[in-house]
């Protein structure tokens, strides 16, 4: 059968002749869709059985290539041999029922990115084709590549025409899929159809992972130390990248940038430093590792972990720097202070243990009273502190000696302070004859007998007590403290009152009791006055009079128990001295004790809980007490927990609701319940307040308070709670008078640090090389923020380039000024003003990224504006443009926390520069007539970003006095390398076509074109240099001349016209005597005005300027110059008499300082009178004259006796008189003009005119006689 496309995915019902139809073979060929025929002869040959009449077959499904029909009876499949599966279903003609196949939308392809998550596909158009009655549908999608996209889920309501497919690419995994959904109604048999679309799934780059090493702790001089990297990784398993790993130290001045050696794609690798020698410090070291997958698609290919190295000082060993040793008398004793024996330790006294190789042979070294043995020891403190004694215990005058030796906190031992280590060491003790008399202490206790009242804090036992020693060696003495007479009991306690370290205090820390601060005693450890016991202090080397008598005053009783004996207690203080033989002395006194209401006791049941940020509220103490020894009900009284300190708004008490049930603790609202009787109301806890239950009830005993204090939870819901450690105190008042001690409980809290934010909202930076600035902010609304980390100390910020930057980019701070609040950078630190917040290294470029490392003085508000003022500049002088820039920044808070990258995209921008031409040569001069002469053999041109100046050109011009006489050429040097050709109008530069010149003569512009790639700014460059200025006149202007040059570069920019001048000298040339020919009739004289003739020429001088001489006399007659009337140089030529012919002389000019340097040659030739063929006047002149008048004579010639065309030229001849003028009108007439000057009478005289043919040279004559007379008018 024959298969031809159609548009839709509904199957074409195919029309079956049904006569004879039969279980048949068919075949054909063609594409999804239909419509398509089948031939029904085709039909197993045309034979078969036959099936109902009227049978209509639908393929239903695509159905491409041959086709084979398996079970054709009614309905049945067709198995396509390339394995789709057509369905052939009966439609019924003319009988049985018709089911129509159900419709879908067509669904268009999808590309999504990797890791998208769950995309949402809408399906539409959904129907189960027209059934009547309706069918039900089912709709199944299915995936192509499960190792891309899993079968999608369908989404459907039965009877809509729309529905959703949900799928979701699988994790770190891209490629295509095709999502195949099918559609099947209900019918029998089922009708189906499918569409089809691809899924493309684009890879993602998987941002490179590596551990973050521990911290790490190493001591100064340590050496090299080496640090395992593990988990290298490209990112997700299935992508294999080239890695690289690097390190950065925020300090190399501690720790230089580390070394790293890894290979990829190794999962481990080595970092190695080395700390720079005596230097320490705490130095961060940012891990950096980078893949080749490049970031497409918002891909990741740098991960950044940092982590610290804290390099410890290393102490240098003790030094002993004093043993002086004590001088005393014999029986007494002396303290062995700092002043006679002392060791210097960096790690202070403390660190300094000295320790006894041998003790002395007489006496005793004692340290708070104990003798010392040889291996015991004592520190320099304890010798800064007076508590280390000699008592001599021999007689007689003499010395004696301990040896010891020392060291520091770190085993070293102690040297000479040259580096030299010491063995032990002596000190001598000298002792003197004649030991004093040692007097016994006295102690009194003068005020009344005291009373103790339970529940009442300790009872100083005497505040008025009084001692007194002299001489005053209570040092290594003793204080005891007893109940005695056996009035004792087990609840009865003996202690020192600590009132502090200030003046006239007394301070307890420990065993420890001091006076003002400084150490005069140490209670016993058994004898520590607990329990009934003794109270047993041990006087040190401070222990003067003054501080023993504030130790008696300070010396207190109490009871603990909730039910003391009133029996009265006899208290006795005995107190010995510090001598060999101690002197000894006691006091009593009587201590009444009296029994009152037993006190309510609540105790935590630790010491210390812990609360870690955002977790959610932890029980205080599950396991606390608190119990009433004569409380049966607490009844009327209160449980209060409070912060003593460290409490905050954010801190919240409250009370854990277990619910109803039997004996557990149901809070409803502020009501407290225990077996569903109120035994409780709950106040306050909120914003750090103290929560209060006040107890109601006789079911309010101390078992159920019990247990709702350890139903006490606490909880903080801030993201930047203080960490200050929270001290909860338990009181519990029994209702009865009675208020228990407070239970303290430290509450540590853990910070949970807050990744820092960045964001840089603006736009992408546009940056353009036609900025004013070129070092552009990037972004002046960037934004920093960081919940719970008041400064960035150790932090960083690293600025980089993440694609397409070249060597030209550059990102750094730009400075906002040194004044107040002013971002700066100065020698490498970053400051606000004059505040350094960090360190930065360098600019972020194509090489690597720029880091600041941040101080304490580095606020997130100052990081912000720091932000703000990070710039992008480029260095090119023709910068490329693309690709775009994409940047990244990243915040290291200092305290763990790294902020999401942000990026910014940077385009570029390159604006042609204009090229730059200089003239540095200063102007040139040229003589007159001298050869064209360069402008300027040293003149440049430059441009930033044009390599060639093709389309572009030279213009040279005059800005200034150009002249017509001017030359401005480019001279012709040659086709070598180098070399500036000209050939007619073609420039070359080294035998390469640079353009065409046109233009330079006069005023007008030499313009060269150039049309070449070889109009380098090099070749231009030589070109400007032969320029060359010449003027052809022998007579030129002398201004000065400013001819300006512009280049343009082809590029849509012209340089800055620069000019430079030309000077010209002029030169004074000879003049020229000109030859002519003159004309004249026999006997005749000629005169010629040769200024007025211009027969001699000067280039310099006006013509009559010029002086005229004969140089050589003619063969047939005379010539003379001489002045004549108002001409002062007329030649007058006079043939000899009867001569008729030709007959020539020679003249010279000179200009006053030059003359000729060529005679003139004038030609002569002479008409006889009566000759034939010579012109004739034919106008008659006037005769008489009158005086005051003009005469005006218009000369008419006769030139009929000559051939050719005659043109005449008139001169005087004979004796004119002055004024006389003859004025050329035309080829065959002239004026002649005479005004006659008033006051001329009777007088009368001859002149003439000849008439010369310049054509045939003949020559006439008329002759003028004139009569002057009186004007009759009486004008004359």
């Amino acid at each position: 059968m024959n298969l031809a496309r159609g548009h839709r995915l509904v199957p074409t019902m195919l029309a079956l002749a049904a006569a004879a139809c039969a279980d048949a073979a068919v075949s054909g060929s063609g594409v999804e869709g239909g419509p398509y025929t089948i031939d029904p002869a085709s039909i197993d040959g045309g034979g078969g059985r036959a099936t109902s009449p009227g049978n209509v077959y639908v393929i239903s499904a695509s159905s491409i290539g041959q086709i084979s029909a398996t079970a054709v009876n009614g309905g049945g499949v067709y198995t396509a041999r390339t394995g789709y599966v057509a369905q052939l279903r009966s439609v019924g003609l003319g009988g049985g029922g018709s089911n129509q196949p159900p419709t879908i939308n067509v669904i268009a392809n999808r590309t999504v990115l990797e890791d998208a998550g769950t995309q949402t596909v809408n399906l539409g158009g959904i129907s189960d084709g027209g059934d009547s009655p309706s069918q039900s549908l089912t709709i199944t999608a299915t995936s192509s590549d499960l190792s891309v996209i899993l079968n999608p889920t369908v989404v459907y309501t039965a009877g809509a025409s729309t529905g959703q497919l949900l799928f979701a690419p699988l994790p770190n995994a891209s490629g295509t899929a095709t999502i195949t959904v099918s559609i099947a109604d209900s019918g029998s048999p089922s009708g189906t159809v499918s569409t089809s679309f691809q899924v493309t799934v684009l890879p993602v780059n998987d941002g490179p992972g590596i551990d973050t090493p521990v911290d790490l702790a190493v001591n100064e001089d340590s050496g090299q130390r080496t640090i395992s990297l593990t988990g290298i990784s490209a990112g997700a398993a299935n992508e294999t990248q080239i890695l690289s790993v690097t390190a950065l130290s925020s300090n190399t001045s501690i720790i230089p940038n580390p070394t790293i050696t890894y290979t990829s794609p190794n999962t481990t690798g080595l970092l190695r430093f080395t700390p720079v020698a005596n230097a320490n410090g705490t130095v961060t070291i940012l891990l950096r590792v980078q893949d080749d997958g490049g970031t497409a698609n918002g891909g990741v290919n740098v991960s950044y972990r940092s982590f610290e190295v804290r390099v410890d000082p290393v102490a240098d060993s003790p030094i002993l720097v004093t043993n002086l040793g004590i001088s005393l008398p014999e029986t007494s004793s002396a303290q062995i202070t700092n002043l006679r024996l002392r060791v210097d330790d960096d790690g202070g006294p403390s660190q300094v243990t000295y320790t006894l190789s041998t003790a002395p042979a007489r006496g005793e070294i004692r340290r708070l009273g104990t003798a010392l043995v040889s291996g015991q020891t004592f520190t320099q403190s304890d010798l800064d502190g007076g508590l280390a004694v000699y008592a001599d215990t021999g007689s007689g005058a003499g010395s004696t000696t301990f040896q010891f030796t020392a060291q520091d906190g770190e085993a070293n031992g102690f040297t000479d302070g040259v580096g030299t280590p010491l063995a032990a060491q002596t000190f001598t003790i000298t002792l003197s004859a004649g030991a004093p008399v040692n007097n016994a202490p006295t102690i009194a206790l003068p005020s009344p007998m005291d009373t103790w009242t339970e529940g009442d804090p300790p009872l100083l036992v005497d505040s008025a007590a009084l001692v007194d020693d002299t001489p005053d060696n209570l040092a290594g003495g003793r204080l005891t403290a007893q109940l005695i007479n056996g009035t004792a009991t087990a609840n009865d306690n003996l202690a020192v009152r600590n009132t502090g370290t200030g003046a006239g205090q007394i301070g307890v820390a420990g065993s420890t009791v001091t006076y003002q601060g400084v150490t005069i005693g140490v209670i016993d450890a058994t004898q520590n006055g607990i329990g009934g016991a003794a109270l047993r202090i041990d006087l040190a080397g401070a222990a003067t009079e003054q501080a023993v008598q504030a130790l008696a005053r300070a010396l207190t009783f109490h009871n603990t128990s909730t039910t003391p004996s009133t029996v009265t207690r006899r208290f006795q203080a005995v107190l010995s001295d510090g001598a060999a033989t101690p002197g000894v002395s006691a006091v009593e006194k009587d201590i009444a004790v009296i029994a009152v209401n037993s006190l309510p006791v609540v105790a935590w049941s630790k010491a210390a809980t812990a609360f870690t940020e955002n977790d959610p509220a932890i029980l205080l103490d599950d396991l606390a007490t608190l119990s009433d020894s004569d409380s049966t009900d607490l009844d009327g009284g209160t449980i209060t927990v409070s912060f003593t300190s460290g409490g905050g708004p954010a801190d919240t008490l409250t009370v854990l609701d277990d619910g109803p049930g039997v004996n557990t603790v149901d809070v409803s609202g502020a009501n407290i319940l225990w077996n569903g009787t109120t035994v409780g109301i709950v106040s306050g806890g909120a914003s750090g307040t103290p929560l209060t239950i006040a107890l109601q009830g006789a079911l309010a005993t101390p078992e159920v308070a019990r247990e709702i204090l350890r139903n006490i939870q606490y909880s903080n819901a801030s993201d930047n709670p203080v960490t200050t450690q929270r001290v909860i105190e338990a009181v519990v008042n029994d209702g009865d008078g009675g208020t228990s001690l407070a239970s303290v409980l430290s509450l540590s809290f853990t910070a949970v640090n807050d990744d820092p934010t960045m964001t840089l909202p603006g736009p992408a930076l546009a940056w353009s090389e036609a900025l004013a600035d070129p070092i552009a902010l990037i972004d002046v609304n960037a934004l920093i923020g960081d919940v719970d980390s008041a400064d960035f100390n150790n932090g960083l910020m690293v600025v980089e380039f993440v694609s397409g930057a070249l060597s030209e980019d550059q990102i750094r701070i730009k400075d906002e000024g040194v004044g107040a609040g002013q971002i700066n950078v100065l020698a490498g630190n970053v400051r606000v003003g004059a505040t350094v917040i960090g360190t930065v290294s360098g600019s972020a470029s194509s090489i690597g990224p720029m880091l600041v490392q941040f101080n304490s003085n580095a606020t997130p508000a100052i990081i912000q504006q720091l932000a703000r003022r990070l710039a992008y500049t480029n260095t090119s002088s023709s910068p490329t443009e693309l690709p775009s820039r994409v940047m990244r920044t990243t915040l290291f808070d200092g305290d763990g926390g790294t902020s999401t990258p942000a990026i910014k995209t940077i385009t570029v921008d390159n604006v042609n520069a204009k090229p730059i031409v200089t003239l540095p040569g200063g102007g040139i001069g040229y003589t007159e007539n001298a050869p064209a002469a360069l402008l300027d053999v040293t003149a440049t041109v430059t441009d930033a970003d044009s390599s060639d100046f093709a389309g572009g050109s030279l213009t040279v011009a005059y800005a200034l006095n150009g002249h017509a006489d001017d030359r401005l050429s480019i001279r012709n040097i040659g086709v070598g390398a180098g070399q500036i050709g000209i050939a007619g109008s073609a420039v070359s530069y080294g035998g390469n076509a640079l353009g065409t010149f046109s233009g330079g003569t006069g005023t007008t512009p030499l313009t060269v074109a150039f049309t070449t790639s070889y109009a380098t700014p090099t070749a231009i460059r030589d070109l400007m240099r032969a320029i060359e200025f010449a003027n052809v006149s022998d007579d030129p202007t002398v201004a000065v001349r400013s001819v300006q040059f512009v280049v343009n570069d082809g590029d849509g920019d012209a340089s800055d016209p620069v000019t430079t001048t030309v000077t010209v000298t002029p030169v004074n040339d000879a003049p020229v005597a000109s030859a002519f020919t003159l004309g004249t009739i026999e006997g005749i004289s000629v005169m010629v005005d040769l200024a007025g003739e211009a027969r001699g020429s000067d280039a310099e001088s006006a013509a009559a300027a010029l002086s005229f001489a004969i140089v050589a006399q003619p063969a047939a007659g005379t010539g003379t110059v001489a002045p004549h009337a108002t001409r002062p140089d007329t030649l007058v030529f006079t043939p000899d008499p009867g001569y008729v012919g030709t007959t020539t002389f020679t003249y010279e000019v000179s200009d006053g300082s030059l003359t000729s340097t060529t005679a003139g040659t004038v030609t002569v030739r002479i008409t006889a009178r009566l000759g034939e063929n010579r012109p004739h006047p034919v106008s008659d002149p006037p005769r008489l004259i009158y005086a005051g008048n003009s005469l005006g004579y218009d000369l008419v010639v006769d030139d009929s006796q000559l051939g050719g065309s005659p043109n005449m030229i008139f001169r005087l001849a004979g004796n004119a008189p002055a004024g006389v003028t003859v004025t050329k009108n035309g080829a065959l007439d002239a004026t002649v003009g005479w005004p006659l000057p008033a006051g001329t009478t009777n007088a009368h005289g001859e002149f003439g005119v000849v008439f010369t043919d310049v054509v045939s040279g003949a020559s006439g004559f008329v002759p003028l006689q004139y009569l002057l007379l009186p004007d009759p008018m009486g004008g004359g």
